[in-house]
């Protein structure tokens, strides 16, 4: 199976790879892997790992256009709704990490508020202590919730990213915790 995209298979400088881009897409959709992909189309694998991981350079991020930068909201939080959607390349674990940040931003805060000092303490530890001060099913749901973030925002080579909905879960229990640890607790 040899590749008719290109015939010289030579270094040939910068270029465009648009028909690569999308016969490499196209193989690794088929099952082939991404070093397969790339050894058939006739690009370097370093090439197939940025477009697999979401890296594509373009005129819009190297003058740091619309796609580069995310805006805040209205409100000043992060565009994390926005950010669900898009389940592909870096997205989907930068959610993950704007989410386990949310969270460790309404436990520090309920902490400031209940037992000041707390909110100096590891996030485990304050999760433990957590028990003593709200109900024992919202203490289980911040643990199971900040566990779950933190599994997601680690990258493990056997592991896929987390997918749109299980975020889009996350987003609601996050959402749910904030609204039952405090009424001072910033929504998002």
């Amino acid at each position: 199976m040899d590749s008719e995209i290109r015939e010289i298979r030579s270094p040939q400088g910068r270029m465009k790879l648009t028909r690569e881009r999308e016969e490499y897409f196209r193989l690794t959709g088929q099952g082939f892997s991404s070093q397969e992909a790339c050894r058939i189309v006739g690009i370097n694998y370093r090439t197939g790992k940025r477009w697999r991981n979401g890296w594509a350079p373009n005129k819009a991020n190297k003058e740091g256009g619309a796609t580069s930068r995310r805006t805040l909201e209205p409100d000043g939080t992060p565009p994390v709704s926005g950010l669900l959607g898009e389940a592909h390349g870096p997205w989907s674990r930068t959610t993950a990490f704007l989410l386990r940040k949310a969270l460790e931003s309404c436990m520090h805060d309920f902490w400031h508020r209940a037992q000041p000092g707390v909110e100096r303490c590891r996030m485990r530890t304050q999760v433990l202590c957590l028990t003593r001060y709200v109900d024992e099913s919202i203490a289980r749901r911040v643990s199971g919730a900040w566990a779950a973030l933190s599994a997601a925002c680690h990258y493990h080579g056997y592991e896929l990213n987390p997918t749109a909905g299980e975020l889009r879960a996350l987003h609601d229990e996050v959402r749910l915790i904030a609204e039952r640890l405090g009424p001072a607790l910033p929504s998002f």
